[in-house]
């Protein structure tokens, strides 16, 4: 008998790049790492977002829980975001990697 299980894990993205294999962050923009905060202090709850390119830039394709917090939104820009979140660790959206 087939059997098929389907399972919907919504913050995927930033949880698989906060993990040791995590893939480097997007080149030319400056952030801290998403495990460590602001001087190297180990804080592992700081704002990350996921980033796409579209019109007008880049924008937040997903956003972690303290991001939300600090008033990031999906489908702003990065610009706007990193205005709200004083340390803001920002991903390349990568489709192919979070399907399991």
């Amino acid at each position: 008998m087939k059997r098929v299980l389907c399972l919907y894990i919504p913050n995927l993205a930033i949880e698989r790049r906060q993990t040791p294999q995590a893939r480097p962050q997007m080149s030319g923009r400056p952030a801290s790492s998403p495990s460590t905060g602001p001087g190297g202090s180990r804080s592992g709850a700081g704002p990350v977002v996921i980033a796409a390119p579209s019109s007008g830039g880049l924008r937040v394709e997903r956003a972690n829980a303290p991001a939300l917090r600090c008033g990031v939104r999906v489908g702003q820009t990065v610009a706007e975001a990193a205005a709200l979140a004083r340390v803001l660790a920002v991903h390349e959206a990568d489709a192919d990697g979070d399907r399991v």
